[in-house]
């Protein structure tokens, strides 16, 4: 009810929390600290009830602010999955709520990314109302937009909603304060596994089972252009940072040209750049890399003329050439064969 003051003035009523969640440590005694804020009385409740053995509320009700109000868990977490409670702030008309989680004792490696997840990340849940067997499945998809808030679309389109993600060993817990509701998932694998919904309603609380299925972001990919040749039999394409990448240098431009070697503008690296074709290994940019040339060399070439050491006087120093051996050797096999004349 609000009150008045002085000459009648109306002060509206005022109680807010500062959280949305708390997360408390698998031991016994775990503590998390809020704020309340308020000008009237409050009290506060633990939903569903039977969370109140193992998490109590100090101070549980009081007037006005209480800037250090303390969740404390009574008992260490054995279960093996996460537990959890609904911590309703009720003042006059008002109501907060607050999701409370202790850890779990598991501790084998999460598949997910760990909160906040990934921009891009979804997640699709699927859950079975076992109270109404004849309902059936509900199944929303989520996209991370940000470090604090996804998107789902459901019949009435587009929404997006505030959320906490947190893993702890092969778990992960979803919350969704807007909903009022947690999804704490159990990973099978990193993309597949089941689910319990937990929400906390006007009906009271109640948990269904489920399944899902995550997906990471893809990777970002680059722009990698090719001059004077091709990556994978393309000009231009888009790869990831890391990726390996076939290349292949086109023909020299002209005969008197060949393939000297391979540059990169912006990284990268080439795991033989002075061969025509070879492999790229994608940096985390887009990058252009380019087929050099260079003009064609006719070499030492040896000397095409007579080396017969320079002519008919000179004699002694130059090596008989070929050409005049040949004709020594002829003229020998002549005289040999020629009959003698007889007498």
């Amino acid at each position: 009810m609000a009150r008045t003051h002085g000459r009648g003035l109306h002060i509206p009523p005022v109680l807010t929390v500062d959280k949305i969640t708390l997360s408390l440590a698998q031991p016994v005694n775990s503590a998390a600290t809020f704020a309340i804020t308020s000008n009237i009385a409050w009290i506060t409740t633990i939903d569903p009830a039977a969370s109140s053995a193992w998490i109590t509320v100090s101070p549980n009700a009081g007037t006005g602010n209480s800037p250090n109000t303390t969740a404390k868990a009574t008992s260490a977490n054995t279960t093996g999955a996460p537990r959890y409670a609904s911590i309703v702030v009720n003042g006059g008309n008002i109501t907060r709520t607050l999701i409370a989680t202790q850890a779990a004792t598991n501790t084998a490696p999460n598949p997910a990314a760990a909160a906040p997840l990934p921009i891009g990340a979804t997640f699709t849940l699927t859950v079975t109302d076992t109270t109404a067997p004849g309902n059936p499945q509900t199944t929303r998809a989520y996209t991370v937009t940000s470090g604090t808030t996804i998107t789902t679309t459901d019949t009435s389109g587009p929404l997006t909603l505030a959320y906490e993600y947190n893993s702890t060993g092969a778990t992960g817990t979803l919350v969704i304060p807007d909903l009022d509701s947690v999804y704490s998932m159990k990973f099978a694998n990193a993309t597949t596994g089941t689910l319990t919904l937990y929400t906390f309603d006007v009906d009271g609380p109640y948990d269904l089972p489920g399944a899902f299925t995550y997906a990471a972001p893809a990777a970002p990919t680059y722009t990698l252009n090719v001059t004077n040749g091709t990556a994978n039999g393309a000009t231009t394409g888009a790869y990831a940072s890391g990726a390996t990448v076939n290349i292949t240098a086109n023909a020299a431009p002209t005969s008197s040209q060949v393939f000297d070697h391979w540059t990169t503008s912006n990284g990268g690296a080439f795991a033989n750049a002075n061969a025509t074709t070879t492999t790229f290994t994608m940096p985390a940019n887009a990058t252009t890399i380019t087929a050099i040339y260079k003009d064609q060399t006719t070499g030492g070439g040896g000397n095409t003329s007579n080396n017969s050491g320079g002519g008919g006087g000179g004699g002694g120093g130059g090596a008989p050439s070929l050409l005049y051996l040949a004709a020594a050797a002829a003229l020998l096999g002549a005289r040999a064969i020629r009959p003698r004349k007889k007498s």
